[in-house]
């Protein structure tokens, strides 16, 4: 029997497949890839409100290795967030934002983890 893989952002979309799939009774494992720059409010709908409905959100993430410097600007940039951030590492590993000619993000954040 094949299982399906459904991304949830906590967004209405994915939200609404993971309803539609339960009502088709199709079975699936429900992941969401913590990119570290989510709002908190959209990661506290993932962890106490969607399981509910849906249930059991599987958290993946990853994150690259840094040297001691990067490391250290991370943690000061994690400081003022107030969490870890795979996206933040990513940013400084790469030493550049993610655009629409580097689109390393989406590769790093979710295909590959």
């Amino acid at each position: 029997m094949k299982v399906h893989i459904a991304s949830v952002s906590g967004g209405k979309d994915s939200t609404a497949m993971c309803l539609w799939l339960l009502e088709q009774e199709i079975e699936y494992r429900a992941c969401h890839f913590d990119t570290g720059w989510e709002h908190p409010a959209t990661i506290s709908y993932l962890r106490e409100t969607l399981p509910q409905h849906i249930g059991k959100i599987e958290v993946h993430s990853r994150e690259p290795q840094l040297n001691e410097q990067a490391e250290a600007y991370a943690l000061e940039l994690e400081e003022m967030l107030g969490w870890r951030s795979p996206f933040v590492r990513w940013t400084l590993s790469k030493a550049m934002f993610p655009s629409r000619r580097r689109r390393y993000c989406t590769q790093e954040l979710k295909v590959f983890t």
